[in-house]
């Protein structure tokens, strides 16, 4: 019962073939975001009953919403906006624009950035001893976030390198070549942190420990050069520390050969429209640099791809989509002729007929906010001639590097 729908004077046909929306209005209350078809309602007692029972009793002052359209299709036509809203050819529309820098040039290492994490573990990463293992949020070199290394002297983390995925078709016949390592450390005491490379589990190649200045030493200070040998039986980086103080580790890479191929993210639906590569080992956040023609960037860089995602698909009414004010209205209108277009098939033919009319009405609306500038401009391919190109297949999108002649 809803004493407020009596202020309105309805009769007892009101809403019959509405849907509720049952909202929470009151702390803790049940059947939230559970939606029911309403089958009669009773003005005497403003009493309005639903086809079927909801999961729970609604509690007093539980708020709740009444639709004409089934609630979920809504959402249904807000989430298929952004699809129906994606440039198609020369039609322009709305994107989330993107740049990626995920991608290093010949790097065989797996989370490079630290930025994949499930508490204890960095993905790909193995505990050398007992760490304790967390993400550092408030110092990092790039991205979002770091590894913090905590807990007892002589701990760390490792990677084998031939046990990553791809690892043994990347680096193989790699024996007589060299394993390149390069990475960012921070500690605030000496001779704490450092890089190292075995090739057998027992026999080292160390780095340089931090300096102990509490501040980020780059790729300048912590590298390691060092060759391959025939009778390795694994290829493993490890970050370790030597005291029981902390070691944050970010950007730490490794690679032997070039590398041409590169997996495109799969939210870069169109792109990249442009290549660049970090322009010093040292400034990981910028400037880039373009690509030369018929070149190959550099190893151990960084690299810049920017093209076009979706816009975020909201499936509740907390969700957000990255447009203002006019793309707004755009978006809304994709949706709007999406929605009667669903519902079209039900109702009397002049119901179905109103329908389609006001699908034609809002499409008829698209095509002029398209030519009036509403929507966004398609990027345009800034590649040099020979500098890389884009190769796709079933499995995904590639990046493709000029192999050298």
């Amino acid at each position: 019962m809803d004493t407020g729908l009596g202020e309105l004077s309805l009769d007892d046909d009101f809403c019959i073939g509405w849907y509720v929306l049952i909202m929470e209005l009151v702390s803790g209350g049940p059947a939230v975001g559970e939606i029911g078809k309403v089958s009669t309602y009773t003005a005497s007692t403003t009493t309005i009953t639903l086809v079927s029972a909801l999961t729970a009793q609604i509690k007093t002052g539980t708020d709740y919403e009444l639709h004409r359209t089934n609630p979920t299709l809504k959402h249904n036509a807000l989430a298929r906006a952004s699809v129906l809203s994606f440039p198609n050819g020369s039609r322009h529309g709305l994107y989330l624009p993107l740049r990626n820098e995920t991608l290093v040039v010949d790097n065989l290492i797996a989370n490079f950035d630290f930025e994949t994490y499930t508490s204890p573990d960095f993905s790909n990463w193995t505990a050398i001893g007992s760490p304790t293992l967390t993400q550092n949020t408030s110092y990092f070199v790039h991205g979002s976030n770091a590894a913090n290394i905590a807990g007892a002297a002589s701990t760390g983390i490792e990677q084998n390198l031939l046990t990553v995925a791809d690892g043994f078709g990347r680096i193989d016949q790699a024996v007589g070549k060299q394993l390149h390592v390069r990475g960012w450390l921070r500690a605030a005491d000496a001779s704490n942190g450092r890089l190292r490379v075995t090739f057998d589990g027992t026999t080292y190649t160390n780095g340089s420990y931090h300096s102990g200045d509490d501040d980020w030493e780059g790729p300048t200070v912590h590298y390691i050069d060092v060759a391959i040998p025939a009778d390795l039986t694994e290829m493993t980086v490890s970050i370790e520390k030597s005291t029981a103080n902390a070691v944050q580790a970010d950007m730490v890479v490794a690679w032997i050969d070039p590398i041409y191929r590169y997996s495109i993210l799969t939210a870069m639906l169109r792109g990249p429209f442009q290549v660049l590569q970090q322009a010093y080992a040292d400034l990981p956040n910028g400037p880039y640099w373009p690509i030369p023609a018929y070149g190959t960037p550099t190893p151990g860089r960084l690299l810049r791809l920017t093209g076009m995602g979706l816009l975020s698909q909201p499936s509740t009414d907390a969700g957000t989509v990255e447009i203002d004010t006019n793309q707004a209205e755009y978006f809304l209108a994709q949706a709007s002729q999406w929605l009667y277009r669903a519902i079209v098939q039900g109702g009397s033919q002049q119901e179905r007929d109103y329908l389609k009319q006001l699908r034609l009405d809002w499409q008829q609306d698209i095509a002029t906010m398209e030519r009036s500038g509403t929507t966004m401009p398609n990027m345009a391919a800034q590649r040099p001639l020979g500098a890389w190109r884009v190769e796709e297949d079933s499995a995904g999108r590639y990046l493709i590097f000029p192999q050298p002649r």
